[in-house]
């Protein structure tokens, strides 16, 4: 796992927030330094693509190379979708003029995932997804031990077999005919690994039922950066637990 990387959301949509409330124009390739119009979401892609390509070109072309997913936002300007949401190449492809780069990282092997997304690492499953998991459990907890609620709400989501177990939905956009894509996908099995972010930072770095939870937080806020991680696991080779395994660091940005 020392060699992965994933990346939710993109700070595109923040930018093109941003633009609209009359921040700064972009001044991206291909645009003069000297405009004062704020770039379409066409031009503020081409260039998040192509930066994000220069960025990960030396991951890629290191010996082993790392893996790259990437996985869309929520707020997703253009992939504005109920959950689950597409993988975000399907959706620029059908309306990106200037795909060069997006089609550069798909031949480095970069790889766009749907949000929520199950994937298996070097034998390890994982569920990703860039909306809060958390969160609406938490809200709907009728009995609530003390000093446990976290941890109780974890046990659920893992027993629930589901990201997203709360009805009525909570994010309350999802799409019901395709809710099945928020169940975990392995025949019962709950996930060694679950990421999310979530305002309860104490939920990082938890092992419920041998599961390791992950709050990464999110890398790109509107009035600061914010936050990632950084995962190393060791093989399971004389290791009894998934807890025994793993270190996990929080990294913040700036």
């Amino acid at each position: 796992m020392e060699g992965e990387a994933s990346l939710s959301g993109s700070e595109d949509r923040h930018d093109e927030h941003g633009k609209t409330q009359g921040a700064r124009p972009y001044q991206g390739p291909g645009l003069s330094s000297c405009t004062e119009e704020p770039a379409c979401l066409e031009e503020v892609y081409v260039h998040l693509f192509a930066e994000l390509r220069k960025g990960l070109e030396p991951l890629r072309a290191a010996r082993p190379a790392t893996q790259v997913f990437i996985i869309p936002s929520l707020e997703e300007a253009v992939n504005f979708h109920p959950l689950p949401q597409p993988p975000m190449d399907i959706m620029l492809a059908q309306w990106l003029e200037e795909a060069t780069d997006l089609l550069q990282l798909q031949q480095m092997g970069v790889r766009f995932l749907s949000n929520p997304a199950h994937v298996e690492i070097n034998g390890i499953k994982v569920s990703i997804t860039s909306a809060d998991a958390l969160s609406p459990i938490l809200r709907e907890m009728v009995l609530r031990p003390e000093g446990r609620k976290v941890e109780e709400a974890l046990q659920l989501l893992l027993k629930q077999r589901c990201l997203f177990p709360a009805v009525p939905r909570d994010p309350a956009q999802v799409y019901e005919a395709k809710a099945k894509a928020l169940d975990f996908p392995w025949d019962g099995i709950a996930p060694q690994i679950c990421i999310f972010p979530s305002p309860l930072a104490v939920m990082n770095g938890a092992v419920v039922e041998n599961t390791l939870f992950v709050n990464p937080g999110t890398l790109c806020r509107q009035a600061a950066l914010g936050s990632f991680a950084e995962l190393w696991i060791q093989p399971a080779e004389g290791v009894s637990t998934m807890k025994d395994r793993v270190r996990l660091d929080l990294k913040k940005l700036g």
